[in-house]
């Protein structure tokens, strides 16, 4: 009875397979797909250019201070028929920027015309005589002017010439000269723009001045003095000197080194020859 049994439930279940196998639709059939186009080259790409290389950028330079003049001019006349016994006429370095520079050239300028008028009894004495003794009177007469021979940003430098005709035989020339310090407005002494004591860089310079003799009078024939060689170390004066852009000059007045026919003398002596000695903003 069993056995009937089970045998009727596997019949049954063949039967549900064999009609769920029957249900079962073919799947549908793949379509080919289109066979993939082929990719497009990679272009190599452009070469491109090398960068400039950055340059480097200057240092900014401060403009030099900018230079103006004032001036002043008189005379002294006692009046009546007397002509001008004194007559001057200055003109002196300006700067807005340096007004500790600007002041000192007007207070020289105010001193000069004082030491001018200080001889006007002289002058009045030379006129009398003249007048006596029949012969030509010229007046005192003094004229000053002033020359830039360095200006940057570092560095101001001025020389300065004062014309005189006092009743001599001729008239005479004599040369000043200031350097400077822009920054501080520092009046600079000779010393100051070594890096050595002055019995370093003094036999230096009067080398330099006694080759640059030598070779004036190679050309020109006797100009100096016979002693004024070995006189060099007195007759110097480290108030007599100027910048330039690329020189040091060291000058001599009139009839210090030589008579009056060969004038100042001025000897330059560039910067490059004393740059072991020299401080580095030069």
């Amino acid at each position: 009875m069993k056995r009937n049994l089970f045998s009727l439930l596997a019949l049954l279940l063949c039967a549900a397979l064999l009609l769920c196998a029957c249900g079962k639709k073919d799947p549908a059939p793949v379509e080919p797909t289109d066979p993939a186009a082929p990719a497009e080259p990679v272009q190599p790409a452009e070469p491109t250019e090398p960068a400039e290389p950055v340059q480097p950028t200057e240092p900014v330079q401060s403009a030099p201070p900018q230079i103006d003049s004032d001036s002043r001019a008189g005379s002294y006349t006692p009046g009546g028929d007397m002509p001008d016994l004194l007559r001057y006429d200055l003109t002196w370095p300006v700067c807005d920027a340096l007004p500790g520079v600007s002041l000192y050239y007007q207070q020289q300028a105010a001193e000069l015309v004082s030491y001018f008028e200080a001889d006007i009894e002289g002058v009045q004495s030379r006129y009398a005589d003249a007048v006596e003794y029949q012969l030509e009177f010229m007046p005192d007469s003094h004229e000053m002017n002033f020359s830039v021979m360095r200006n940057d940003s570092a560095l101001l430098s001025v020389l300065q010439d004062l014309y005189e005709h006092l009743g001599g035989v001729h008239p005479g020339m004599s040369y000043f000269a200031r350097t400077w310090k822009v920054e501080g407005e520092q009046l600079l002494a000779l010393d100051e723009l070594f890096t050595v004591p002055e019995g370093e860089w003094l036999p230096r310079l009067l080398q330099a001045v006694e080759a640059q003799m030598d070779q004036r009078e190679s050309e020109d024939g006797p100009l100096y003095y016979e002693n004024a060689r070995a006189d060099l170390p007195d007759l110097f004066s480290p108030d007599d000197f100027y910048l330039t852009d690329d020189c040091l000059v060291i000058f001599f007045n009139e009839y210090s080194i030589g008579p009056y026919m060969i004038g100042a003398q001025f000897f330059k002596i560039p910067l490059t020859d004393l740059s072991d000695i020299t401080e580095a903003w030069l």
